[in-house]
């Protein structure tokens, strides 16, 4: 799939997710949200965010009104990752656009995959990994590369 105008993005407030959409996508005029949906999970301080009011100032092109102040969780156990991959699928389902771009975190990206049954055994994303996901209504998934 190519991403055009026809495409939406959706992006976690991390930096350094901000940052690689910021690049990667900077010549593509496609609408883009904000969303905590698909944040980092892990107790790391580099998995930790960063106020909504710091991000606005530093990423101004886009609009963090979706997210609170403080959005980030510390401390979530695997079976909340999950319940939050269950709810991201839900909100990609619900978009309009046949084509989303979504710049993520391998290790919240590697539970979205495995609430599939047919990827239980899914093992991960390399940096800076793209990969093609067909999303299916029910929330069933299909991994066509990577």
């Amino acid at each position: 799939a190519v991403v055009s105008t026809q495409s939406t993005g959706v992006v976690s407030p991390m930096t350094r997710t901000l940052q690689t959409h910021r690049h990667v996508f900077r010549k593509v005029t496609c609408p883009v949200t904000v969303s905590a949906l698909p944040r980092e999970q892990g107790d790391f301080p580099c998995d930790h965010g960063r106020e909504k009011s710091k991000l606005e100032r530093e990423f101004p092109e886009y609009d963090f009104s979706g997210i609170d102040e403080m959005w980030w969780t510390e401390g979530e156990t695997q079976e909340q990752v999950n319940k939050r991959a269950e709810e991201f699928k839900s909100y990609l389902l619900n978009l309009s656009e046949q084509t989303i771009v979504v710049v993520s975190h391998g290790v919240f990206l590697k539970s979205l995959v495995r609430t599939s049954e047919k990827h239980r055994g899914f093992r991960s994303f390399k940096n800076c990994d793209a990969v093609r996901v067909k999303l299916y209504e029910g929330g069933e998934l299909d991994v066509l590369n990577g």
